[in-house]
């Protein structure tokens, strides 16, 4: 009741003693629930997967106890926890559901700086779910190994066929036009540059920071 009136540090007291003390209870891995859900609420992430790690041992609470923990751990980017967390999850999950932990998996190797890990598990969630998102991604495991022209086809199928997302398009548009330049295609890369200016003009992010490569390369 006291976590329900807003007064959380009694209530964290209180779950903290249920804990402590009726280890073998019906309610003590909802407890152990509640706790990690203050912790996030106070974005003390890592304690916060921590006690969703205790309470996924729960079956009833597994699946949500172990997605809500690669959430903490993505926002602490305690990527090796991360992993581990999604890996015990996918056994768990159904074949429609793979893709979004595929897709974590990936992201958090990729952050952990394991490029070839990353590429195998993003190429599948893009397998299942080509979402901009998926793709962005998945160009920047590419990236990350210096596999240009791999990166550029998956920036450019952003630009392509999500053409109105406002998000991933002309973030993509523009690494297309970095991987060019990478590539000693500099033609190819300002024309990139020049039409993100037109299309969105300088008072963009997008269009300014395509100003400032056009600037460099003359």
């Amino acid at each position: 009741m006291a976590f329900l009136k807003g007064d959380v540090d009694t209530a964290l007291l209180r779950l903290r003693s249920y804990v402590r003390n009726y280890k073998n209870e019906q309610n003590y891995h909802n407890a152990l629930f509640k706790i990690a859900t203050i912790h996030y609420s106070r974005q003390e992430f890592d304690s916060a997967g921590y006690y969703y790690g205790l309470a996924s041992k729960d079956n009833r609470l597994q699946r949500d106890a172990l997605r809500n923990q690669i959430i903490c751990y993505k926002k602490s980017q305690n990527w090796q926890r991360a992993i581990n967390a999604a890996w015990d999850i996918l056994p768990l999950i159904s074949i429609e559901e793979e893709a979004e932990i595929r897709f974590e998996l990936g992201y958090a190797y990729l952050r952990d700086g394991k490029g070839g890990e990353a590429i195998k598990h993003l190429k599948r969630a893009v397998e299942s779910v080509s979402t901009p998102e998926h793709l962005y991604w998945l160009a920047e495991a590419y990236l990350s190994k210096a596999d240009f022209i791999r990166s550029l086809y998956q920036y450019q199928k952003i630009v392509h066929q999500f053409p109105h997302d406002e998000m991933w398009t002309p973030t993509a548009q523009y690494k297309s036009g970095i991987v060019l330049e990478f590539m000693d295609q500099f033609d190819e890369s300002k024309k990139i540059y020049k039409q993100l200016i037109n299309t969105r003009g300088l008072g963009d992010t997008w269009g300014a920071e395509a100003q400032k490569r056009l600037e460099k390369m003359e």
